[in-house]
């Protein structure tokens, strides 16, 4: 697992464990696991799914995965 913050400028949307996030990227979605690479990306309007459970509908932001933590600021 690891810990997943989604934030957006007023309010945190989900913070907490995870063992897969789907994020909408302008490159078509991705799939992080644990242990994912680290990357920084561009969102784009879509789903974020967070272990096909809880579901957030944002209009674009940033993500970063740093070691086995993924962040990412959204507008939603």
């Amino acid at each position: 697992m690891f810990k997943v913050t989604l934030l957006t400028p007023k309010k945190e949307l989900y913070v907490g464990l995870a063992l897969k996030v789907i994020l909408p990227t302008q490159e078509g979605e991705i799939t992080v696991l644990d242990f994912h690479q680290p990357i920084l990306s561009r969102l784009a309007a879509g789903v974020v799914s967070v272990d096909d459970r809880w579901l957030f509908r944002i209009k674009d932001g940033i993500a970063q995965m740093s070691g086995l933590e993924l962040l990412g600021i959204v507008e939603a």
